[in-house]
């Protein structure tokens, strides 16, 4: 609930980065997969090396912060080649919804399939 990006941006970072090697290690292997960690999983790797914004302030919104739109995020990764499903995922799921909420999603994600005492 922080106007701050100074101290929103550090948290939600790890938070990406986090989703995303649960994401490549463990959760891909889960059925059925979740397409709000797909989208996280997108927007980290177009936004990650980049250092780029993947959310801007919106006091309207639960939590103050909304995802950008796809257009605004920085290009994929040639090399990578194109995420078709992940862009489908975070347009769908992720771009101009509050972050708050997308957070939420996923959290209640991990907690069924990981007992709590694992969290």
């Amino acid at each position: 609930r922080s106007d701050s990006a100074h101290e929103v941006y550090p948290s939600l970072f790890e938070a990406l980065t986090w989703a995303h090697s649960l994401w490549d290690t463990w959760f891909r292997l889960v059925e059925p997969q979740d397409r709000h960690l797909d989208g996280l999983r997108y927007v980290r790797d177009r936004c990650h090396h980049e250092l780029a914004a993947a959310i801007y302030p919106d006091s309207a919104a639960p939590g103050g912060w909304r995802w950008y739109g796809i257009a605004h995020l920085p290009p994929e990764d040639v090399g990578r080649g194109h995420d078709r499903e992940g862009a489908k995922n975070y347009s769908e799921l992720l771009e101009q919804r509050p972050v708050l909420e997308t957070l939420e999603i996923v959290e209640r994600h991990f907690r069924s399939i990981v007992p709590d005492h694992e969290l």
